[in-house]
């Protein structure tokens, strides 16, 4: 038909379905093409628009800039819905941050927030502009721009997005937690619609199970300071001191808060600080190969592959027939059973302690990436991510999910949850546009 046809409609319809079945047969490329010249033969303007709205959309989320940029130059052009305008700057701004024009982006923010046709994405502007110092490291500007934007944007996802940022930079660069929490406590006081409400809400939570694990460190340190004590003395009496020891034991709760530095608070020198210290304190814990495990990690997250090689040589000398070694040593992974065994113990561990589940997911998973259970484990360390805020690493699992494990069950329920972490990912927040709306310029 597409062949026969003399009609740009019947042609453009015809590239549209073509567009749609080569996504289905996950021919992303050729879905692409068909997309882009069903935009081109479209006549009618405002269908132009929304062609070239949901192929700009796509193309962004595949990291092809250049012709997302395009894509949205058109969005501009054709549509007549004034937010898909607004929108469309506000995503070329995040192109040329992408592509490290920061000169272009600079310039193109300040011209915006100069024109009154811009003022209801005004605050989404200053955002975009704080993004930018932070990819320049200009840090010293950070901190003021944002106290400005919760100031001047109240009540709005403007200032809920602010003030998440600004408890990300006391809770890792500044380390001032009590700061950090009511930053995170102010998100969804904000906007409770905030797409940034759920993370900060997970970031409040973690800030508290850090503090709690410290103080049961030092409940434990007290106990064992009074034990002593009636020791010395050959002193039956309580010394009028009742103390609950913690249900967890000191190495659990040093590594809690160690995952907690690393993987929340990306402070890795105090994370190996912590790991460290089980290992040389509480060799015979079993928390030591979990703690030389994680160290591996943490080295790889910070790129010392060398360090990384070291602590998994130890772990594979010191303890070889523990499940973490069996991750390294594939060699020793040969019964399906073992896999299903592994999984279960996970799922068990993920009900009492999440934080300690997600290697032992990863074990199973590295045994078979083929088996029914291969899914399943993919989702649930994206699922732990996510429930952390760790969003660079949620998108990694459930991309993995789509791509690798398309006709799963997990495969199948992720694919809107990847859109707004995508939506996150590019600090784009549409709400504040109607929020902030002040009528048409």
């Amino acid at each position: 038909l597409l062949e026969d046809a003399n009609s740009k409609h019947i042609k453009a319809k015809c590239h549209l379905s073509l567009s749609e079945l080569s996504r289905e047969l996950n021919e992303h490329d050729l879905s692409l093409f068909h997309l882009s010249q069903g935009a081109k033969l479209t006549q009618n303007r405002d269908e132009k628009g929304m062609i070239y709205a949901r192929l700009a959309e796509i193309a962004f989320n595949r990291n092809e800039y250049n012709l997302a940029e395009d894509a949205y130059l058109n969005v501009i052009a054709h549509s007549l819905s004034k937010e898909k305008v607004e929108d469309a700057h506000l995503q070329i701004l995040k192109i040329y941050r992408s592509q490290n024009k920061y000169r272009s982006a600079s310039k193109k923010i300040k011209s915006m927030l100069i024109d009154d046709k811009f003022k209801r994405i005004a605050g989404n502007l200053e955002l975009e502009l704080v993004q930018l110092y932070k990819a320049q490291g200009e840090t010293s500007e950070i901190e003021t721009r944002l106290e400005t934007i919760v100031n001047e944007y109240q009540r709005t996802p403007v200032s809920a997005e602010a003030y998440f940022q600004l408890g990300e930079l006391y809770s890792s660069e500044k380390w001032d937690l009590d700061k950090a929490k009511e930053c995170f406590d102010a998100v969804s006081k904000e906007s409770s619609k905030s797409i940034f409400s759920p993370m900060a809400k997970s970031r409040s939570k973690a800030i508290e199970l850090y503090r709690d694990s410290q103080l049961d460190i030092n409940t434990h340190h007290k106990i064992m300071t009074i034990d002593s004590s009636k020791t010395v003395k050959n002193d039956s009496s309580d010394l009028s001191i009742s103390l609950v020891p913690p249900k967890k034991s000191i190495p659990e709760l040093y590594y809690q808060i160690a995952d907690l530095e690393a993987f929340t608070f990306r402070r890795y020198e105090e994370s190996i600080s912590y790991l460290n210290k089980i290992i040389t304190d509480y060799s015979e814990s079993i928390f030591t190969p979990k703690s030389i495990f994680a160290l591996v990690f943490v080295y790889k997250a910070v790129g010392d592959s060398v360090a990384a090689r070291n602590y998994q040589n130890k772990l594979l000398l010191k303890f070889p027939t523990s499940e973490y070694s069996s991750f390294f040593n594939k060699d020793t992974i040969k019964s399906q059973s073992l896999q299903h065994n592994t999984y279960h113990q996970a799922e068990l561990e993920s009900k009492n302690n999440p934080l300690l589940a997600i290697a032992t997911y990863k074990l199973a998973l590295s045994m078979d990436i083929h088996s029914d259970l291969a899914a399943p484990a993919v989702y649930s360390i994206g699922y732990y991510y996510d429930q952390e805020a760790l969003v660079d690493s949620a998108l990694k699992y459930y991309n993995e999910l789509i791509e690798n494990y398309p006709d799963s069950e997990q495969g199948k329920v992720v694919s809107g949850r990847i859109k707004l972490l995508n939506n996150i990912m590019a600090i784009s927040n549409n709400d504040s546009l109607n929020t902030n709306e002040q009528g048409p310029n």
